[in-house]
């Protein structure tokens, strides 16, 4: 045994060990329940007024959506 770690030294480090990851638990939980019950905003996807279903190459002449630009921090 360690002369420096007592019992009761041990057992608040446990108690306080158990209350954080109960409150994170709890928290979290609420927070997925909460994001569960406000459902998805808007639509998901949107289909482009030109899509047929079956004629999938009919998007084939559109332009490239293109990726939105980021700027970098000091430049």
């Amino acid at each position: 045994m360690t002369p420096f770690l007592t019992t009761r030294a041990a057992t608040i480090s446990l108690v306080v060990f158990c209350a954080v990851y109960a409150f994170i638990f709890l928290f979290g939980t609420f927070y997925i329940y909460r994001l569960i019950r406000t459902g998805p905003r808007g639509k998901l996807f949107e289909t482009p007024h030109l899509a047929v279903p079956n004629r999938p190459m009919s998007l084939a002449d559109e332009e490239q959506i293109q990726e939105p630009s980021y700027v970098i921090a000091g430049e």
